[in-house]
């Protein structure tokens, strides 16, 4: 019995370490990394995405409405995106779509995404993204195996991020205040 308790401890362990891992490497990652609450706003961004905006510091985004971010004229759109993965009953439960957003500086980046509604409870949507040279085009076969791999096989993942964000108050006083 005490070998079984002992085992299940270091499988605790392990599980905390990747999920440690994992959001470090969301934190850190060159690819963009998103989550949206039920009415669009930003609950989590990572530093990349932040920088591409024009911001210095990821903190400085979280609480506000990512429509600032949307061309006026993709607003209304993004709006139905946003609609239709929170709604999905399918079982699908994902999309990708391309869209501009805009940086401080008044600039377009075109970027790819890959969007998860995180859950039922919340209707979080959890969007991976990768910058886009050019509209409609994507190079990087990479981004589609981590998106296969990881969102749409591994929901554990998302779990653990869903779980840090809203069980790691400190965490979020430290975003928010």
């Amino acid at each position: 019995m005490e070998d079984i308790k002992n085992e299940l401890e270091q499988i605790k362990v392990e599980l905390e370490n990747t999920k440690r891992a994992i959001w470090n490497m969301m934190i850190y990652s060159n690819k963009f990394v998103l989550i949206l609450d039920e009415d669009m706003k930003v609950r989590f961004i990572n530093l990349s995405l932040a920088k591409i905006l024009g911001f210095n510091d990821e903190k400085e985004i979280v609480g506000m409405p990512w429509e600032n971010f949307i061309p006026e004229t993709e607003r209304k759109t993004i709006k139905k995106v946003h609609k239709f993965i929170k709604e999905d009953e399918s079982g699908q439960l994902f999309g990708e779509y391309i869209n501009s957003v805009v940086a401080i500086d008044k600039q377009l980046v075109n970027i790819k995404w890959f969007n998860t509604r995180i859950n039922h409870d919340y209707q979080w949507t959890f969007s991976f993204g990768v910058q886009l040279e050019k509209p409609q085009v994507i190079d990087e076969e990479s981004v589609r195996s981590y998106y296969l791999d990881i969102i749409k096989k591994d929901r554990t993942t998302i779990l653990a991020i869903r779980d840090k964000l809203l069980n790691d108050n400190e965490y979020i006083s430290k975003l928010v205040s």
